[in-house]
């Protein structure tokens, strides 16, 4: 179920990087985007990657 989650999890992350590639370097940084990044690494370290 973890799996499923954080893939989707990435592939949400890929999408809105997508629509918004430049958004950090403008200094609008999407908060939520850098929340889901953060819940993906606790998913690979949780899953021992």
């Amino acid at each position: 179920m973890q799996r499923r989650n954080a893939e989707r999890l990435a592939a949400e992350v890929q999408r809105r990087q997508a629509v918004q590639p430049d958004a950090g370097v403008d200094g609008e940084a999407d908060t939520e985007l850098d929340l889901m990044i953060d819940r993906l690494h606790d998913l690979a370290l949780d899953n021992g990657g």
